[in-house]
């Protein structure tokens, strides 16, 4: 299972309904800054909180191991560029940051 985090707020998570994204796509290339893209619908929650060019957004790989969750961070990066389309949902590319001053 997989999570979205913006700003250590749960943005995506597949039990929660109000907070869903469409077509997440991660890309990790070796050698390469990574890249993640999605869309976020007016009935998550956070569709107003992304803050373009300030907003962390982090991937994780939840896994079960025994009876406890182990969180495994894939992605950590910054929102750099969002439009929004005609039934207003919001595309969203973000772009892998190693630095964070925040």
């Amino acid at each position: 299972m997989y999570q979205i985090l913006c700003d250590d707020e749960i943005l995506y998570d597949v039990r929660l309904k109000k907070r869903i994204v469409l077509s997440p796509v991660l890309d990790l290339e070796v050698g390469k800054n990574g890249t993640l893209s999605f869309q976020i619908p007016m009935s998550n929650d956070l569709y107003n909180s992304l803050q373009q060019k300030l907003s962390i957004i982090k991937v994780y790989q939840r896994d079960r191991v025994g009876n406890s969750w182990v969180n495994t961070e894939l992605f950590r990066g910054i929102a750099y560029s969002e439009t929004i389309d005609f039934y207003k949902r919001k595309q969203v590319e973000c772009e892998r940051r190693a630095f964070f001053f925040k």
